[in-house]
């Protein structure tokens, strides 16, 4: 990569964990793009997304029922990180966006990537992101 995308660091912490999905609140960042509460909740299968899981909602509704679905995690070929894809205007933002997702289990932490206006649509340079993790 000749320059390296900006990207946003969203740290949480497990608020509650039920069967079908944790909800995670806002520890630090230094710039927010996401929402104070996230979940991650198992994928229903009510898309034709293919591959996944989990998927990310964020509370910027007053139910969890209304809030937006953002995008499904994608499994990498590295243990507890996965990566998603915000549609363009979903983050605050004009184009498509990379989010990466570490779980960090023993601290019971989540960390999230907002790499904003980014996304590499070329598997070579998403590859390389996610080596630099």
């Amino acid at each position: 990569m000749d320059s390296a995308p900006r990207k946003v660091q969203h740290v949480y912490k497990v608020e509650r964990v039920t069967k079908s999905y944790t909800v995670y609140e806002l520890e630090s960042c230094l710039e927010q793009f996401l929402t104070t509460l996230i979940r991650i909740e198992e994928y229903r299968k009510d898309s034709n997304s293919t591959g996944i899981q989990e998927y990310l909602r964020l509370r910027d509704e007053s139910s969890w029922n209304k809030s937006s679905l953002i995008s499904g995690l994608r499994p990498t070929s590295k243990p507890n990180l996965f990566y998603a894809d915000a549609e363009e205007g979903k983050i605050n933002g004009n184009s498509k966006t990379l989010i990466m997702f570490y779980f960090d289990k023993p601290k019971e932490r989540l960390i999230v990537d907002v790499y904003k206006d980014f996304y590499p649509y070329h598997p070579e340079l998403l590859q390389q992101i996610i080596s630099s993790y």
